[in-house]
């Protein structure tokens, strides 16, 4: 039978069909497959863009800990990494380049760029500048030299600029007052801007109690210049000196400028009356009015003004007045200077030529002639009342400061061998100059102050024998430090660091606890200030966001700080890292853009921690509590202690029969379970509540963290100790460091005593020891060339004992430290523990151990507050803590053992503070990824 002929049309129309189809399903699988190729290479590229934003990350807080901003290039050509940094401001910006090779034959291409506002938040200078406002606390160079601000004002050239002692002091002079620092008569202090002179001796016997403050305390000082309290219906004339509130409610001086009777308030008189007080100056100026009690330098010698004035054309001429408007304090002067018509308040001196004595009034005193024991009375045995600061044919003792000359322009003097020597001899050193001289043999870290050719440098690179004026490794600036001090004056929107919390002021005031005063600091962290989009925001707009401070710069809704049109950050530095994947045929680039802020890294997160075992003996009880809202008998002890050992071979951590309201952290066992390498006693017990009695296993962990930074070098030595300087007749004590100073003095012990060279003894005077005490009156840095002993004694009186006076801090390395019982230990009066750092820096195998007092003998502190560190010790059982030593800090070290029981008090602020005496670092916090359009920001 024939077929069909359309048959075969048919067959072909369905293999045509089929084919086809094929085609199609083909096209379709390779669209398909083109399209998963082009998301997995988008996906890979986003995978690259997020890598180039973490390494940007990376090398901003490279840039930040290192303080090196210098361009850079890594590898061989053309296989190079390069970056490049620009500075602007406070604003620093990079572009990080990686080469063409770098991600092999993908044809992907990538950049990361990153931008730090407030780059130099940790390392700002401070420069004095004209029409600046000043306040109390505030540190400046100026001329090569540095200076500490001791009154508030606004900066005019030629009238308040360095070295104007009313306004500024120089370091390393003796200047801030401290509650706890034994005075003598004519000592000076200043005290929230006056300038006061000690009448009266006190303070005088261990242990030092605390003092009220001279403002309060008229019987122990006097201002300078004399002045009286100010009070309505008083007759005032030209020259009259008064101290009264401010309108920022500070004590501050003034001079009449007009006779007249004063109304019911100052400032209803303001006009009459004038804040240009001189108190004391280094030089004599004319056309300067000098109140009465101003202190001048002139001639090689301190002169005291007895009379207020206008100084003429030459203080010679001055001298020539008659009746005398200056007198020289350390001499007789030529005529009386007491008048009948002039109103004296108590600490006036006058001379009385008839009888050839001075005498200092001791009551308020008009018309009373010298003569009236009622109002005055002599003045001294040496017949004048010498300046403290003014050099006398008396002895002297170790690491007194003077100010001297034989004619002319004087000079900052301290003494380096106790005596009656002249300060021109070798037993007197230039106290600007000679304890922080450059070495081209020392190693520099960041922040080492050294004085070279007359000027002060600042260190901002570490390096070693890279002399100054090198402007890429020295600043001729100090630090503008962001951590709240406690001694400074702050206005409103000042910011400052504080137990890892960035503050703004939000009134006026002098120093005031961060942490305590809601109504004067606002904390970053405070979710009430934090950024809103739907809020119209204006210039006066002050906000949070990311725990970071903005103000508004450009009116604006809806726009996330980080803009730099609309905001600024104030205080914190602020990291942005933005990477970008390029691919090949994609018009899109791939970006990853993140956000993240700065902290400084931890040396002691821990209470306890050992790099190998922790070890306790007995009872005792381990807690913490937070230093920056006061004492620890204050508040309610917490539980965020952490007792931390890093041993994987055995047991890390042994606990004996110690409360632990924490955690404890230690490595897992190799084999299973992989219970954490812990030992506890049956009394053990760990735990987050007061009722808690056996160990949470829920608080065991087996990751501990046990930071260990190198211990700063000792090659920075400063002044040199040698056993033979603190030999005396009269004094078994050692004052170290000035109150107020700009930068740590430096100490080194280097000296054979008969047991052992290099080694520092204190205490037990029957042993032939010359040395009981150290006081600690500034910020101070010890390196001492072997063992420090501290030793008990019979009496309170004869104990070994490093006094830290509330103006002091210490950092102290040794070889191996050894406190033992009977002694007083560290007496850190400040009660703050970082203002202590012990550092035992040696891989020595001899013991070192601390036992902070003994409670047999009274009046003998057992309370140790610091930070113990002890990173190289090999000692069997490391760092020992003996039976009665009670710590208010962190210990941390390569071995750490309790003899008996183990009481220590964690201060959590230490987690979020620079411990001195080891490398800085700093660590990234708050980072996240900026994913909102609001949020994003446009990188150059």
């Amino acid at each position: 039978m024939k077929r069909p002929k359309f048959s075969r049309g048919a067959i072909a129309l369905v293999a045509l069909s089929f084919v086809s189809v094929l085609g199609l399903v083909l096209a379709g699988y390779f669209a398909i497959s083109q399209q998963s190729m082009r998301l997995s290479n988008r996906s890979y590229g986003a995978t690259v863009s997020a890598q180039l934003a973490e390494l940007g990350l990376e090398e901003a807080l490279r840039a930040i800990t290192t303080n090196n901003f210098a361009d850079w290039t890594s590898g061989t050509a053309p296989n190079q990494t390069s970056v490049d940094w620009t500075l602007s401001g406070t604003t620093a910006t990079a572009t990080i380049t990686p080469p063409a090779t770098r991600y092999g034959n993908s044809g992907v291409t990538g950049t990361a760029k990153i931008r730090i506002d407030n780059y130099d938040a940790f390392n700002r200078p401070a420069t004095w500048a004209n029409g600046t406002a000043y306040r109390i606390g505030d540190l400046i160079g100026d001329a090569g030299t540095w200076y500490r601000c001791v009154q508030n004002h606004t900066a005019v050239t030629a009238t308040n600029q360095p070295p104007n002692l009313s306004f500024w002091v120089p370091a390393p002079i003796p200047w801030q007052w401290s509650s706890d620092t034994p005075y003598n008569l004519y000592d000076v202090v200043n005290y929230l801007g006056i300038w006061y002179r000690c009448i009266s001796n006190h303070n005088a016997t261990f242990p030092f109690t605390s003092s009220v403050v001279p403002l309060n305390d008229t019987t122990r000082w006097a201002t300078i210049p004399s002045s009286r309290a100010w009070t309505t219906g008083t007759s005032y004339v030209e020259h009259d000196v008064v101290r009264a509130a401010n309108a920022a409610n500070d004590i501050v001086l003034y001079r009449c400028t007009v006779a007249h009777t004063s109304g019911a308030t100052l400032a209803a008189h303001a006009a009459n009356w004038s804040t240009a007080v001189v108190s004391l100056a280094t030089s004599w100026a004319r056309g300067t009015v000098y109140p009465r009690g101003a202190l001048v330098f002139e001639n090689g010698f301190w002169y005291i003004c007895a009379h207020g004035h206008t100084a003429g054309l030459t203080f010679a001429n001055d001298l020539a007045l008659s009746p005398p408007v200056w007198s020289l304090i350390a001499d007789d002067p030529d005529e009386n200077s007491w008048r009948s018509t002039t109103q004296y308040v108590v600490g006036d001196y006058i001379y009385d030529d008839d009888v050839e004595e001075w005498y200092r009034c001791i009551a308020n005193s008009l018309n009373n002639p010298s003569s009236d024991p009622t109002y005055w009375t002599a003045a001294s045995t040496n017949r004048f009342p010498y300046f403290s600061w003014a050099w006398r044919s008396t002895s002297y003792r170790y690491n007194s400061v003077v100010f001297h000359s034989a004619s002319g322009a004087g000079t900052w003097y301290r003494c380096i061998a106790q005596g009656n020597t002249n300060p021109t001899t070798a037993s007197w050193e230039n106290a600007l100059t000679a304890s922080f001289v450059w070495s081209a043999t020392a190693n520099y870290n960041i922040g080492d102050a050294v004085f070279r050719s007359g000027s002060w440098y600042r260190c901002t690179v570490a390096h070693i024998n890279q002399g100054p004026p090198n402007a890429a490794f020295w600043a001729t600036t100090p630090l503008r430090s962001p951590a709240w001090d406690s001694g400074r004056h702050y206005a409103v929107d000042d910011m400052a660091l504080y137990g890892g919390v960035w503050y703004r002021c939000l009134t006026a005031h002098n120093g005031l606890n961060p942490s305590l005063n809601a109504a004067t600091w606002s904390a970053a962290t405070n979710a009430a200030n934090n950024w809103n989009s739907t809020t119209a925001y204006t210039t006066a707009s002050r906000v949070t966001y990311g725990n970071v401070w903005y103000r508004c710069v450009l009116a604006n809704t809806n726009v996330a700080p980080g803009n730099t049109t609309y905001w600024t950050a104030m205080g914190a530095p602020v990291i942005y890292a933005e990477g970008t994947a390029t691919l090949i045929r994609e018009t899109v680039p791939l970006r990853t853009q993140l956000r993240a802020n700065v902290a400084v890294a931890p040396l002691v997160p821990n209470a306890v921690a050992g790099t190998t075992t922790l070890t306790i003996n007995g009872a005792g009880t381990v807690d913490s509590y937070d230093a920056q809202r006061g004492t620890y008998a204050s508040q309610t002890p917490g539980f965020s202690a952490v007792l931390a050992a890093g041993l994987t071979t055995g047991t890390a951590a042994t606990i004996t029969d110690t409360t632990v309201h924490g955690y404890v952290a230690a490595p897992s066992a190799s084999a299973a379970p992989h219970a954490p390498l812990t030992s506890f006693g049956g009394s053990a017990a760990v735990t987050g509540t007061l009722a808690g009695t056996t160990v949470d296993q829920t608080r065991v962990s087996r990751s501990p963290f046990i930071p260990q930074f190198d211990p700063l070098p000792n090659s920075l030595r400063g002044t040199e100790i040698e056993n033979g300087d603190l030999t005396t007749a009269t004094s078994d004590t050692l004052n170290l460091g000035t109150p107020g100073a700009t930068t740590p003095s430096r100490y080194f012990f280097d000296d054979d005593n008969g047991y052992g060279a290099g080694n520092l003894n204190l205490g037990n005077p029957s042993s032939g020891f010359s040395l009981r005490a150290i006081n600690i009156l500034g910020p101070v840095i010890i390196y001492v060339n072997g063992y420090l002993y501290i030793r008990g004694g019979t009496t309170i009186l004869n104990a070994g004992i490093i006094d830290i006076k509330s103006t002091g801090s210490l950092e102290l390395h040794c070889g191996v430290f050894r406190s033992y019982a009977g002694s007083h230990g560290f007496f850190n009066r400040t009660l703050d523990p970082t203002k202590l750092t012990l550092i035992a820096d040696s891989n020595s195998n001899s013991l070192t151990y601390l036992r902070n007092g003994n409670s047999a003998i009274v009046g003998i502190n057992k309370e140790f507050y610091g930070v113990l560190y002890a990173p190289n010790t090999t000692a069997t059982v490391g760092l020992g803590i003996q039976t009665g030593a009670v710590i208010y800090g962190a210990i941390s070290a390569r071995e750490v053992t309790f003899s008996a029981e183990a009481n220590v008090s964690y201060d959590t602020t230490l987690r979020s503070t620079a411990i001195p005496g080891v490398d800085r670092a700093f660590m990234l916090t708050d980072w996240r990824e900026l994913t909102s359009p609001a949020e994003r920001v446009t990188l150059p």
